[in-house]
């Protein structure tokens, strides 16, 4: 039995560390021309395998024989789940694996041994070991799934004990020369190695061992005098900042600015060397009037006291007006605000929204302690300081201010504050991909027990109802997540467009792969009249019939 936990174990290592190149030859010692692909078209794969089996395809996938096609000895292919596999449970998916099996073919499956699931590139592989009795003696099942992202594929060999060595390797192979279109081998080398994994390649003819804390950073090759990269996934690292009465988890070699304190306090955190990433967070920010007739008023009377102005004319003059009282309207007038606060006493920056256009507003189902007029999410894009373009997620509370003196008659001369403003912002090619990672350490958000204390015994009503919701970080993150689940994926194709137009490039697919490259601005032009003198004829540039494409994201970069 031992025997068998061995070479499970080393198959994993295989399949994970040994992606030979296309010039040598897998561990069953085939040369190149003796192997075959299988096409299955009913769920548009191939792969190949060895020209001594034999290979079928269904509609249920494919099929390697590694010997007599009556026999247990073999391969199958399937895949699973076509789409996106965020929340997929792996764990769950493998405890029920032996009942799903019982049923479907009669045997009683015993899961043997469950492999630590493990992630390279753009995959992510699980495996297990079950097993059943047959009156020849003990058969195993190893199972080897392979989550893309956008699809769950299953791979299984058969095999009786000390009869493993065929089966996993044709599992190998099957794994390493995977392709999402049942066409590809029709007119591409049949190369071990070429797969769509996610697996990085090495260098030299001997196996590797990938470093997962440094994987590689590109795969070089070149389109005529252009060269390609592969997208490495933006992963931000992240440690713990203490503030002393807070504490938040930050992206490593960030700079957090802080200002005020209990009901006042706000944070503004971002990469100096990117800082147009960004998370901030305000308890509360005060004043804003309610219309233009008070704002002419506190005018008027600027100009009769002149400097002299111990009322505060000239400040409430300079106060924004939030003409609806709508998180969305605030930030319209968020730069507006920013530079009140300033003007009056508040050395902070606020993040920068020039040139605001807010694309989807979206209902908040954080708990508050106010009755609110307003608690919405809104998706907008922007240019920040520097002039990139930018979006994010926001959120604000809304709510009538009810401690203000003054009276004129016919005029409201009442306030808004809007509490708990909060975001997540990134560059517009980046946000997609950035945003969860932002949003978890914005949820990340807590005071000290003590100084919750401290500022009840200050401002008791107002701060505790403040400070309760500040405690609740987690419900924003949730709260932003359900607001992205509803988003209107046509303002994704927009803001990819946008972003390459800005930054001149083109987006390009292949149509037999489904990868996406994106461009410099003027390679498809000389590639596409020239395609007979490229590596990679296949290439299309991305059109209105083909937009969805700039829904998945960049597997490679096209640069002079």
């Amino acid at each position: 039995m031992k025997r068998i936990v061995i070479l499970a174990l080393s198959a994993c290592l295989l399949l994970s560390c040994s992606m030979l190149p296309s010039s040598s030859r897998t561990s069953t010692g085939a040369s190149k021309d003796s192997y075959k692909y299988l096409r299955c078209d009913e769920q548009d794969f191939s792969v190949l395998y060895s020209s001594n089996f034999s290979g079928v395809a269904s509609q249920d996938g494919a099929t390697i024989y590694t010997g007599d096609k009556d026999a247990l000895n073999k391969v199958d292919i399937s895949v699973i789940y076509d789409g996106d596999t965020t929340g997929f449970d792996v764990n769950e998916y493998f405890y029920f694996r032996a009942e799903d099996m019982g049923n479907e073919d009669g045997n009683e499956y015993t899961l043997y041994e469950e492999m630590t699931q493990s992630s390279f590139g753009n995959a992510t592989m699980s495996g297990a070991v079950y097993s059943f009795l047959t009156e020849d003696g003990t058969v195993y099942r190893y199972e080897m799934l392979v989550d893309k992202g956008t699809q769950l594929i299953s791979y299984s060999c058969y095999f009786y004990e000390d009869e493993a060595e065929e089966s996993i390797m044709a599992m190998t192979d099957a794994i390493k020369s995977y392709q999402p279109s049942a066409v590809y081998y029709d007119s591409h080398p049949l190369d071990i190695g070429s797969g769509d994994i996610g697996l990085p390649s090495p260098s030299s003819g001997e196996p590797s061992t990938p470093d997962t804390e440094n994987p590689p950073q590109s795969d070089p090759a070149r389109l005529g005098a252009y060269s390609v990269s592969r997208n490495t996934p933006i992963q931000l690292q992240t440690a713990l900042y203490d503030g002393g009465f807070f504490s938040l988890t930050l992206p490593t070699g960030w700079v957090i600015e802080t200002t005020g304190e209990y009901t006042l306090f706000g944070f503004h955190a971002y990469d100096p060397n990117i800082p147009e990433r960004q998370i901030f967070f305000y308890s509360k920010h005060h004043p804003l009037l309610k219309n233009m007739d008070a704002k002419n008023y506190f005018e008027m009377a600027a100009q009769t006291v002149g400097s002299n102005d111990p009322y505060g004319y000239h400040q409430g003059a300079d106060t924004p007006v939030l003409l609806e009282p709508t998180t969305e309207y605030f930030f319209y007038i968020y730069n507006d605000y920013n530079n009140f606060l300033n003007k009056y006493g508040l050395n902070h920056q606020l993040p920068v929204m020039n040139d605001i256009s807010i694309l989807e507003t979206y209902p908040n189902t954080t708990p508050t302690a106010f009755n609110t007029l307003d608690n919405s999410i809104v998706r907008a894009s922007f240019n920040c300081a520097n002039g990139v373009e930018c979006e994010g997620l926001m959120a604000g509370q809304v709510v009538n201010y009810g401690t203000d003196t003054y009276s004129v008659p016919g005029v409201d001369m009442g306030t808004y504050a809007v509490y708990n403003s909060n975001g997540v912002i990134a560059p517009a090619g980046e946000f997609n991909e950035l945003r969860e990672q932002l949003m978890a350490c914005l949820a990340s958000f807590t005071f000290t027990e003590d100084y919750v204390r401290q500022a009840q015994q200050h401002v008791a009503e107002e701060t505790s109802a403040i400070l309760a919701m500040s405690r609740q970080m987690q419900a924003v993150y949730d709260s932003y997540n359900a607001a992205w689940s509803a988003r209107q994926t046509s303002y994704d194709i927009i803001s990819q467009k946008n972003s390459d137009a800005t930054l001149g490039y083109d987006r390009l697919y292949d149509p037999d792969t489904g990868e996406i490259y994106r461009a410099d601005l003027g390679f498809y032009d000389d590639y596409d009249i020239n395609r007979d003198q490229y590596s990679n004829p296949n290439l299309q540039i991305i059109d209105g019939s083909t937009e969805n494409f700039y829904l998945d994201g960049v597997d490679y970069y096209i640069t002079k």
